[in-house]
């Protein structure tokens, strides 16, 4: 049958399952197989902030949505819809949200890295950025931990977040 029944030349006349071909009976071979287009990839941005304070201590968050991703570990992040970087305020907000220290005492994020990642229905662009506090932290939000920068290797990561670790540390 594989030598008949190929989608650019089917050779039905000849074919021993043509008696029994739905698609030869119906005068449907040019048609079948019918081939759905694959969907297009969306593309989301992740904006990670690589947060540390003067002990070497760093914040991470373990994810609970209903995802691929459900308990793996990430940097605080932020999405938006392009790949412009959050506004000022909601980087401020996020900070606040997190732990108990000023958001001014952060400084300004720098940008340490852009890694993308392609997964089967959409591509991920992840843009890294690099905050130090200069007071360590005492209360965090529970949603998140602080982790010894030396230990971080003992905690499961999505791809993108294991690739800056290896590449940026």
């Amino acid at each position: 049958m594989a030598r008949h029944c190929t989608p650019s030349s089917p050779d039905c006349t000849v074919c021993p399952f043509n008696q029994y071909c739905k698609a030869y009976q119906s005068d449907m071979v040019s048609s079948i197989p019918f081939r759905t287009k694959k969907k297009e990839r969306v593309t989301r941005f992740f904006h990670y902030y690589d947060i540390s304070d003067p002990n070497g201590m760093t914040l991470l968050h373990c994810r609970s949505q209903n995802d691929i991703w459900q308990n793996l570990y990430q940097f605080p992040m932020l999405e938006t819809s392009s790949k412009d970087s959050p506004g000022q305020n909601d980087i401020k907000k996020e900070l606040a949200d997190i732990s108990d220290i000023s958001p001014e005492s952060f400084g300004h994020p720098n940008k340490t890295a852009e890694i993308r990642q392609t997964l089967t229905h959409r591509k991920i662009v992840g843009t890294f950025y690099k905050l130090v506090s200069n007071t360590p932290f005492m209360e965090i939000n529970k949603s998140y931990c602080l982790v010894d920068r030396q230990k971080v290797s003992n905690f499961a990561f999505p791809k993108i977040m294991t690739t800056y670790l290896a590449d940026y540390g």
